[in-house]
């Protein structure tokens, strides 16, 4: 129960600091499903947010270039 209850606010306080806008709430909602309901290896789950991540950095990248913000 300790140990649990430990881990839970750990991932609380990481999920406030790190959740911060819809396209990292929605990969941790996916990779949490996977891990859950379907028990996906978390390995593979870490290997396809990898392309995620890498897409979405690249949208930010362009989305700030349109609005003529310095990237």
């Amino acid at each position: 129960g300790c140990v649990a209850g430990l881990i839970a606010a750990t991932a609380w306080r990481m999920g406030k600091k790190v959740l911060k806008g819809i396209f990292p709430l929605l990969i941790a909602l996916a990779a949490f499903t996977g891990m859950v309901y379907f028990r996906w290896n978390p390995g593979f789950l870490m290997l396809g947010a990898v392309p995620c991540g890498i897409i979405h950095a690249v949208w930010q990248m362009r989305h700030q270039v349109k609005k003529g913000e310095k990237p």
